[in-house]
């Protein structure tokens, strides 16, 4: 395994379900997007215990160097199931996070962003992704989902230069658009 973990995002679900995203890592080897699925199962009595769904890794990225790649920073955000009449029935998660991939060649560090999403709650997670275009220095992820039709917004800080860029996806975050500056 991996020997810490950092930087927790939690997304709150129907049905007293959460997903609890982090970063696990051995400080200069590896590092892992994870996210660990959690009920509220009451009993008979009226108690509540919280109950472990499993923990799933997203993704898992490495180097022994001191520039290498390694995972930073996730964004986590739960959507509600828009087909279905149950409110308990679980909807799309989504996790997005920084990748630091090196150096560029100037010195400066170089990131790209990536996004996930599960569609079965929790239980897989599909391959991660690039959204941030062509950006290099990227960092502070943001999620959010539009209750009225579930587009999903990826808002995030560039370095070089400053800026504050955005991307939508209008599909549950199988595609999303081109980074737009919403701030300069």
């Amino acid at each position: 395994g991996l020997e810490a973990a950092t930087d927790p995002v939690i997304a709150v679900m129907p049905g007293g379900r959460f997903a609890l995203g982090g970063v696990a890592f051995t400080r200069g080897f590896k590092s892992a997007v994870f996210v660990s699925m959690w009920r509220d199962v009451p009993d008979a009595e009226g108690k509540h215990h919280i109950k472990s769904d499993g923990t799933h890794i997203v993704v898992m990225l490495g180097s022994q160097s001191s520039n290498g790649v390694f995972t930073d920073k996730p964004a986590i955000i739960a959507d509600t199931k828009r087909n279905s009449s149950d409110p308990n029935a679980c909807g799309p998660i989504y996790i997005a996070f920084s990748v630091f991939d090196g150096v560029m060649s100037n010195g400066n560090f170089r990131t790209k962003l990536m996004f996930s999403r599960s569609i079965d709650c929790g239980d897989s997670w599909q391959n991660a992704f690039k959204i941030n275009g062509n950006t290099n220095q990227n960092q502070g992820l943001s999620l959010a989902v539009d209750p009225n039709n579930g587009d999903v917004y990826a808002v995030w800080r560039s370095l070089n230069p400053n800026q504050i860029m955005m991307v939508k996806s209008t599909d549950g975050g199988l595609n999303f658009t081109s980074p737009t500056v919403i701030s300069s």
